[in-house]
């Protein structure tokens, strides 16, 4: 799918391929393991993408929220840095144990809030705090990015709670969100409102102990209630998208 000058591929859960008009891409919260543990228990992600990292032959930036396992695969993210030459934008607890595993920490590029990133045509800015999520040495350690190229401004949420204060006034051609209702209501806050709504964060996994199992098309429904106004997307797999409301 294309959003202004960007285009978009859905590769699985919150991962995502952002591809601008210079041929810059970049990569949000991989997520190629088949599962990762949560609470105590081994969560089996139940929709694995049919691409796997080593197919990833051209990667600028790769972006990690946050340190939850069905958004920051590390050993997803060695391959992919062996294949390209990406720089790594995530929080420092992050970087502290990709520096542990023997990744290049030159290659880093520490999250903070508002932290600015530019390569080519591919503009970041990471945004962070607002969600009260610090680790054990008080650093900011859950974020979300805005995406802008060209004239195109999207906002890929993360996993955020709260809506970033950086996003008030900004335009957005489109958000990349899961569907916490108050999240999805705090969006009617925002001058504009967004063009489009892109649903993630519904991939099925067993025993589905945490924010998943969630049919895409009850969840998109339920964001055209609140935002009737808002273009509202359920991605596919192999760049495929489904319109479920156009209100144009």
């Amino acid at each position: 799918m294309k959003i202004g000058k960007i285009d978009v591929a859905f590769v699985c859960h919150t991962t995502f391929l952002f591809t601008t008009k210079e041929g810059r891409v970049l990569l949000t919260d991989p997520y190629f393991s088949g599962g990762f543990q949560w609470q105590g228990q081994q969560e089996k992600h139940l929709q694995r993408p049919e691409m796997g990292p080593e197919t990833i032959d051209k990667c600028d930036v790769i972006f990690v929220s946050h340190d939850h396992g069905d958004h920051f695969d590390a050993d997803a993210i060695r391959v992919i840095l062996e294949n390209n030459d990406a720089i790594v934008l995530a929080p420092p607890e992050i970087m502290e144990q990709l520096e542990a595993m023997g990744l290049d920490n030159g290659r880093f590029w520490v999250a903070t809030e508002n932290t600015k990133l530019k390569i080519g045509d591919l503009r970041l800015t990471a945004m962070g705090g607002y969600d009260d999520a610090y680790d054990e040495h008080g650093r900011m350690n859950k974020f979300s990015i805005l995406i802008e190229s060209r004239a195109t401004t999207l906002w890929y949420s993360g996993d955020c709670h709260r809506l970033p204060p950086g996003l008030s006034g900004k335009s957005l051609d489109a958000v990349f969100s899961w569907t916490i209702p108050h999240t999805v209501e705090h969006m009617r806050e925002l001058t504009p409102l967004p063009k489009r709504f892109i649903v993630t964060h519904c991939d099925q996994h067993t025993p589905g102990h945490f924010w998943c199992n969630r049919d895409p098309w009850e969840e998109a429904r339920f964001v055209s209630e609140v935002l009737p106004e808002v273009e509202v997307i359920v991605p596919h797999r192999q760049n495929e998208f489904s319109l479920v409301r156009n209100s144009k």
